[in-house]
């Protein structure tokens, strides 16, 4: 793999399928791969990412519990 792009959501079910359509349709010469970092959505969009997870051997999914330390450590960092 020669590049990797990296996919954080969290509730996205209206927005998700959008950007993985996208990403896998641009015309490069180069393998990459994507990672979705799911920081606990209560919506669809985990089930909408496991589908493309499992069509799209370039995908892999994570999911991350919502703990407040996690949150915590985004505001602070970023």
């Amino acid at each position: 793999m020669d590049f990797s792009i990296i996919v954080v959501s969290c509730n996205e079910a209206e927005y998700i399928s959008v950007c993985l359509y996208c990403i896998l349709n641009q015309n490069v010469t180069f393998n990459y791969g994507i990672i979705i970092c799911d920081v606990g959505s209560s919506d669809n969009s985990l089930e909408i990412k496991k589908e493309y997870n499992s069509k799209h051997k370039n995908i892999t999914h994570f999911v991350q519990n919502r703990e407040p330390k996690y949150h915590k450590f985004l505001a602070m960092n970023f």
